[in-house]
């Protein structure tokens, strides 16, 4: 009798031990899941990335002659992914000077009908400048109007953790 006892504690041991490690590799898994880093192909690091071919190409289309305040919001929140420190980050527009240009210009073709055109040429001005001190705003702004509940930006990125964003070597 003994014998069955020691085996049956032998295995409720092994169980208890089996699901301690299989919570603890869980809770593990579920609280280090973000995305480490973002690959953005070679061609698109460069300053002359065609306006054109922006990086979300279902966003927004340079041409159209109509666009929603809500497309707008979702690719200028797509650029403001490569300027700040945010715990998820769900979209990404290259930050580039042709990008920012073809944005002024869907945005001014627009402006009868886009209700926060004042905010959006705001940025956009300040980063056709080579100012992105108000990426952390303009991104907790977007994400707001696009019901964030997830990944609200807490600073801006230093030059090291852009370059790690975007997956650069230098």
């Amino acid at each position: 009798m003994t014998k069955s006892i020691m085996k049956i504690l032998m295995w409720i041991m092994i169980s208890i031990g089996l699901l301690a490690g299989s919570a603890y590799g869980a809770f593990y898994f579920i609280n280090n899941w973000e995305v480490k880093n973002v690959t953005v192909p070679a061609e698109d690091k460069a300053e002359d990335v065609n306006p054109t071919e922006l990086r979300v190409k279902d966003v927004v289309d340079p041409q159209s002659e109509s666009v929603t305040d809500a497309e707008v919001e979702h690719l200028l929140h797509g650029m403001t992914h490569q300027k700040v420190v945010a715990n998820e980050k769900w979209t990404f527009t290259l930050m580039s000077s042709k990008n920012i240009k073809s944005t002024i210009e869907i945005v001014e073709k627009n402006k009868d009908h886009l209700t926060h055109y004042d905010f959006y040429m705001e940025a956009l001005k300040r980063w056709e400048q080579g100012d992105f001190s108000n990426c952390v705003e303009v991104h907790n702004q977007l994400w707001e109007w696009e019901g964030g509940n997830v990944g609200k930006a807490t600073r801006l990125a230093t030059a090291g953790e852009e370059k790690a964003y975007l997956g650069s070597e230098n």
